[in-house]
């Protein structure tokens, strides 16, 4: 028998077990990841790393669509990344 073949997809159960799950999902966020990432915009805040701050040196116009190029290219790799399959 397939895992979860036991709920049928259109079953009250399977609402349930869905929400349960965001529901986990919701509280790892909260209870782990959020103080992680507080803390390390804080110190790269403070170092005044990133490219926010390096574009900030050359004071062009186009800085800030450079910016948003890099952000948008950095979570395109990502993204990619995360569709891998180990070899």
């Amino acid at each position: 028998m397939k895992p979860g073949a036991w709920i049928r997809p259109h079953s009250s159960w399977h609402g349930s077990a869905c929400c349960a799950v965001a529901s986990l999902s919701a509280l790892t966020l909260i209870i782990l990841e959020q103080p992680i990432a507080k803390r390390m915009t804080a110190l790269v805040e403070r170092h005044r790393w990133g490219a926010v701050p390096l574009t900030s040196a050359f004071r062009r116009p186009w800085d800030s669509t450079v910016v948003l190029v890099l952000l948008d290219y950095s979570l395109y790799v990502w993204h990619v990344l995360t569709h891998q399959v180990p070899a």
